[in-house]
């Protein structure tokens, strides 16, 4: 396995499947914290809270196969901050997925998966603000 960056068309060939991977994550993930709170939503929030925890397992998988798409810890190259906050939401979106399930028949696990999921949301903003800043310099 290589922790070394490819070559720039390499590089360019993963990010054309990265980047509609995070938008399908981010726009799951959005449509999941806002049907949320909204009971006749519930099979939305439902629906989107498994397209994250799809997506987070296709993201995994592809992750420890290494290359490009390897996880933080497996490739050189990746600014500390964004891999650190990279973790962090690896860690803790799914977390808040997972506990949607036991959620539906226990008030304690609600509240729990509400506390997990507004967490995540702001985990998820500071990976991408980290991002954001790190790409522009």
């Amino acid at each position: 396995m290589s922790t070394t960056p490819p070559p720039a068309g390499r590089r360019r060939r993963y990010l054309l499947w990265l980047l509609p991977w995070h938008i399908v994550l981010l726009v799951a993930f959005v449509v999941a914290y806002l049907s949320g709170t909204d009971a006749s939503l519930a099979a939305v929030h439902l629906y989107a809270g498994c397209v994250v925890l799809g997506a987070l397992t296709l993201r995994l998988v592809a992750g420890l196969a290494g290359g490009p798409l390897a996880l933080p810890f497996l490739r050189r190259g990746r600014h500390p901050a964004v891999a650190a906050v990279a973790w962090l939401v690896i860690l803790g979106v799914p977390a808040a997925a997972v506990t949607g399930w036991p959620a539906a028949t226990s008030a304690a696990a609600a509240k729990l998966h509400s506390e997990l999921g507004d967490v995540a949301a702001g985990l998820v903003t500071v990976h991408a603000a980290a991002a954001l800043a790190v790409v522009a310099g």
